[in-house]
């Protein structure tokens, strides 16, 4: 469908396949949420509504507007940002295992956002600095990474 992405649609989106994947059988709690850099807004949000099985989060942010000041100090740019994705929030209120992975060269989003991302989620929680890896080249280690915490973290008891 034609338009601008925002941050409801995108919300939207995400829920619409959720309850279609438990409408064709899949239980929630099999399901496992992964979102990078903007993604990890919408994964977080999920998170927070579904009783999912784990979330997996690659170079997450705190909230759009901490992120603009961050690159724009000088401009009002976290007033102007519509879309909010406030991570920060909402990561208290998820309990489901997570899994928190930056690359420590990122230069989009800092990777103190992800840690103190990781400070305030709850147990379990488990958190990985990828050396030498930035915004969009850390997939290949993360892939390893993901896969060991899945099978560790959240196996079924």
């Amino acid at each position: 469908m034609p338009g601008r992405p925002t941050e409801t649609g995108l919300y939207n989106d995400a829920r619409a396949f959720l309850l279609e994947l438990m409408r064709r059988g899949v239980p929630s709690e099999s399901i496992i949420l992964f979102g990078h850099s903007l993604g990890s807004g919408v994964a977080i949000q999920m998170a927070e509504e579904f009783q999912v099985g784990g979330l997996m989060l690659l170079a997450p942010y705190l909230s759009i507007p901490k992120l603009a000041r961050i690159n724009f100090p000088f401009f009002p740019s976290s007033y102007l940002a519509l879309d909010r994705f406030d991570n920060e929030k909402k990561i208290g209120r998820i309990h489901t295992p997570v899994l928190i992975v930056n690359g420590d060269l990122d230069q989009v989003i800092p990777p103190s956002q992800g840690t103190r991302l990781f400070a305030l989620a709850n147990q379990p929680k488990v958190f990985h600095s990828l050396h030498g890896k930035g915004h969009n080249d850390a997939f290949e280690q993360f892939i390893t990474v993901s896969i060991d915490w899945v099978g560790s973290a959240c196996a079924p008891n």
